[in-house]
């Protein structure tokens, strides 16, 4: 693709200017991480004359994408979350925090995809969604694996890219799972969402890279 792009600018000339957006795919104007792209597009809209002066340097600090590493069939196979100092939930509980936060993560992926204000699970369930520039997320026993059951609701804000989520995940074997989580979609590449919660009375204080 890069090197396509070079050979058009050449054949506009002197005229011309690639810059390469980085962490991006080949449509950079669709979604909340296209602040740099659009500041670039509008600045040379005001000003065609200044495009090989004009500063692009926000172009290689887009943070990159947070695809998902993998899905896991079963709750045993998940990834659990990262505990963190106070917690005394088990490696089940763990292993439902992070499932959780990956199917609100999922969904918001999906969300500009979808039509209508419904989805299904990944593994079964229904998802509702409502709201404006505040989208609710509601979970009604949607499955991300086999082995746990997540209920509750999330909110995203889409211009800050903040989410919040209060789930209870109900597993197959064992007590349900209490959830509270927040993070920022398009965070930076090492950001984590900070988990709290409990299980059966067991405190639950975790991290989890952000979905």
């Amino acid at each position: 693709m890069a090197e396509r792009a070079s050979v058009v600018a050449s054949q506009f000339g002197k005229s011309a200017r690639v810059v390469r957006v980085a962490n991006l795919t080949h449509v950079i104007l669709q979604d909340a991480d296209d602040a740099c792209p659009a500041q670039i597009f509008q600045t040379f809209l005001n000003n065609p004359a200044g495009l090989a002066h004009q500063n692009t340097s926000c172009a290689g600090r887009v943070a990159p994408i947070h695809a998902v590493g993998g899905y896991p069939l079963r709750l045993a196979q998940a990834r659990p979350a990262h505990p963190t100092a106070g917690n005394q939930a088990g490696r089940p509980a763990l292993q439902a925090a992070s499932t959780a936060l990956a199917m609100v993560g999922d969904e918001i992926s999906r969300f500009p995809l979808i039509e209508g204000f419904g989805d299904l699970g990944l593994r079964g369930g229904k998802v509702g969604f409502s709201g404006g520039n505040v989208v609710k997320i509601k979970l009604t026993g949607a499955r991300w694996v086999a082995g746990a059951t997540i209920n509750g609701s999330a909110s995203w804000n889409q211009a800050s890219g903040f989410v919040t989520a209060a789930l209870t995940v109900t597993l197959d074997s064992g007590q349900p799972v209490k959830v509270n989580a927040n993070w920022r979609v398009h965070g930076g590449p090492k950001q984590l969402a900070v988990i709290s919660g409990s299980q059966g009375g067991k405190r639950l204080a975790a991290v989890s890279p952000a979905p």
